[in-house]
C-alpha cells in the first residue's frame, strides 16, 4: 500500500491578488480572541470577491518551493497532499478556495494576530488561542478537517511533514501535541523549522534542524530555507527514509560539516536612519517588499537586525500615503 504523507506548510504574507481593505486583520477591532475571530470569519465567509485556490494564492520564494513538495513526495513513492497553516483561515487544503487576505502570526506586522494591545497575554498564547478559534469554523471548502489533530484522527498511520516558521510553529504547538499523542508511529511526525519555539519536550524528537549554514549548500534565499530542507529530505527519502530521529542526525551532521556563516562588518544605524532609508525605498515604484529593502540596506554595507527592520518598515509604511 502506498504510504500517505501530509505536507503542512505555513502560508506567506505575499499574495498573487490584491487584498481588499476589509480583509486586513488590522481593520477588525481588537477584543477577546474568540469575538475577534468570529468577526473576522464573518468577513471572510460573506466576502463577494472571486476566491482563489490556496496553492495559487500565495507568492514568494518559500511558497514556490512548497508547491513542488507534493510532486517530490510522489516521486519518492508517497500519496501526498498539501495543507496550509493559515493565520487567516486556519488549516486548509491546497485546493480550498480562499479570498486574498492579510493576517499573520508574525509579530512585526500591522495585521498580526499577536497584537500587543491584548494586555496580559503572551504572543504565543494569543497565536494558539487564535488557531484554536479558527479550527471551530467550517472550512472554506466545507471540510471538517480543521486542525492537525482532526487530520491525524483520520489517518493515524500517515506521515506528517511540518514546514513552518517559528511564529507559525508556536501557533500550532498544542495542535501538534495532539498529533504526537495519536499518530501510530511518532517518528513519522517530522517538524522542520529554524529556531523552533517548542516548549513541550514531547515534540523534541520530531524536530529536524534548519540552520542558516545550510543555505550555501541548498541555495535560495533565507526565507525559503525550511522548504528547501524539506525538498532535500524528500529527494533523499528512498535512501534516508522518513524517520524524524534519523533525519535529525543526517541534518545535524550536514550542518556540522558546513562552513560557519561569514559575519559582515556593517555600519549600524539608528532607528531614525533606518526609517529614512525605508522612506526613500518606498517612494520608488513599484514599492519594494520588506525583505528586498533589508537586502538592499545590507548590500550597501549597513546593518539592521531583521525583526527591528521589519517593525520599522511597517511603522513607516503605515504612515506612507
Amino acid at each position: 500500500m502506498t504510504p500517505t504523507l501530509h505536507i503542512i506548510a505555513s502560508c506567506t504574507d505575499r499574495k498573487r491578488a490584491a487584498v481588499p481593505d476589509d480583509l486586513r486583520l488590522r481593520s477588525v477591532p481588537i477584543k477577546a480572541i474568540k469575538d475577534r475571530a468570529n468577526s473576522w470569519w464573518l468577513r471572510l465567509s460573506r466576502h463577494k470577491g472571486q476566491p482563489i485556490p490556496a496553492a495559487n494564492l500565495y507568492a514568494g520564494g518559500h511558497w514556490a518551493v512548497v508547491r513542488t513538495l507534493p510532486e517530490s513526495a510522489r516521486r519518492a513513492g508517497f500519496n501526498a497532499s498539501l495543507w496550509v497553516i493559515s493565520a487567516g483561515y486556519g488549516l486548509v487544503s491546497s485546493i480550498a478556495p480562499l479570498h486574498p487576505y492579510s493576517a499573520t502570526f508574525a509579530g512585526a506586522h500591522p495585521d498580526t494576530v499577536a497584537s500587543s494591545a491584548h494586555n496580559g497575554q503572551t504572543p504565543k498564547s494569543l497565536r494558539q488561542a487564535w488557531w484554536g478559534a479558527l479550527s471551530e469554523f467550517p472550512g472554506p471548502d466545507g471540510s471538517d478537517l480543521r486542525s492537525l489533530t482532526s487530520l491525524v484522527r483520520k489517518s493515524r498511520n500517515a506521515y506528517f511533514l511540518i514546514v513552518a516558521s517559528p511564529d507559525y510553529l508556536s501557533a500550532v504547538e498544542r495542535d501538534l501535541l495532539g498529533v504526537s499523542e495519536r499518530i501510530a508511529d511518532p517518528s513519522k511526525l517530522i517538524i522542520i523549522s529554524s529556531r523552533p519555539d517548542v516548549a513541550d519536550e514531547r515534540l523534541s524528537d520530531s524536530l529536524v534542524p534548519s540552520d542558516a549554514r545550510l543555505q550555501a549548500r541548498l541555495g535560495g534565499a533565507r526565507g525559503s530555507l525550511n522548504a528547501r530542507v524539506a525538498s532535500l529530505i524528500l529527494s533523499k527519502a528512498a535512501v534516508w527514509g522518513l524517520n524524524s530521529r534519523a533525519l535529525n542526525r543526517k541534518l545535524s551532521n550536514m550542518i556540522s560539516r558546513s562552513p560557519e556563516l561569514f559575519k559582515f562588518e556593517r555600519e549600524r544605524l539608528s532607528d531614525a536612519q533606518v526609517r529614512d532609508f525605508i522612506r526613500r525605498g518606498l517612494r520608488k515604484g513599484p514599492q519594494p517588499s520588506c525583505s528586498s529593502l533589508l537586502r538592499a540596506l545590507r548590500d550597501s554595507g549597513l546593518a539592521c537586525e531583521q525583526s527591528r527592520f521589519k517593525n520599522l518598515y511597517w511603522e513607516v509604511k503605515e504612515g506612507t500615503p
